[in-house]
């Protein structure tokens, strides 16, 4: 089923439309997240099977999101399924709280299909791999600022939530971009130490960190942005040479793409290079 417009979603959805109402009043703005959010309501889902997605109104829809690739196998797949009873039954639980053998056995297993990769470090999230990068950075490099590209997207944390979708009356020039933030309520702080480069420009990223070199400990950015708009070729090889010569740390946010690319795609890249990849 194809929801063409706001009239037809609100006849097909009313349950959803009710429980948005009901959630509004126990959760800020209905939502865990404001990127879950769409006019008139978001859709309130039942159940998962497969590649489908049914809301609680029994719509049934293709998920081609997968909740970011985190789901790529889909929803309920059996072999997963078999895995984590498995676990449940020879660990009696799916995490420990304390150091555990498995631990050491996914590291290994990481290093194996990235040979850039040296060492593992576990994360909650995304948000707190590329803060835990960025602050690798600055220790490393003992310099303040970090450098981001326009319209890239780190989590939701005030130094990196700076020129993700930037009003065009605020963003400047497309070769040389300002800092603009994302929401209410960022110190200014952030805003004057996030220097903003332009994606897939070689010649503008290079004049821009030659000029703030000698206080920037990392640039961060998505290698295919957004999981869709990859870097170019000669633009990676470009960047990686310009920070290796300003001392200036290299992170690749691969939160979204990673191995839903492919196993190992930046292997032999990342073999030839030191780079942090949250």
């Amino acid at each position: 089923m194809i929801l063409q417009n706001n009239s037809l979603l609100s006849e097909k959805t009313n349950k959803s439309a009710e429980l948005f109402e009901k959630a509004c009043e126990v959760i800020p703005g209905g939502v865990t997240a404001h990127i879950k959010y769409f006019p008139p309501h978001p859709l309130m889902m039942e159940k998962g099977k497969g590649s489908k997605l049914y809301d609680v109104d029994g719509n049934e829809y293709i998920d081609y999101l997968l909740c970011y690739g985190a789901l790529i196998l889909g929803h309920g797949h059996q072999q997963v399924f078999d895995a984590v009873t498995k676990q449940m039954m020879e660990s009696g639980t799916t995490i420990f709280g304390t150091p555990h053998k498995m631990e050491t056995t996914m590291a290994e297993k990481l290093v194996e299909l990235y040979p850039g990769i040296e060492m593992v470090r576990y994360t909650n999230s995304g948000l707190e791999a590329t803060l835990l990068a960025i602050r690798t950075a600055v220790a490393y490099t003992g310099k303040p600022k970090l450098a981001k590209f326009e319209g890239h997207y780190h989590g939701g944390y005030d130094q990196v939530l700076v020129s993700v979708n930037p009003d065009m009356d605020q963003a400047g020039n497309a070769t040389a971009p300002k800092a603009v933030g994302e929401s209410r309520g960022m110190p200014d702080y952030y805003i004057e130490n996030t220097i903003i480069l332009p994606f897939n420009d070689l010649e503008s990223t290079e004049k821009i960190l030659r000029a703030h070199a000698h206080e920037l400990a990392g640039v961060i950015l998505e290698p295919i942005q957004g999981g869709f708009i990859p870097a170019e070729q000669e633009f990676m090889e470009g960047l990686r040479r310009i920070t290796e010569e300003l001392n200036i740390v290299l992170i690749f946010d691969e939160v979204k793409t990673g191995f839903r690319i492919s196993i190992g795609e930046l292997k032999k890249y990342m073999a030839l290079n030191r780079i942090l990849l949250p």
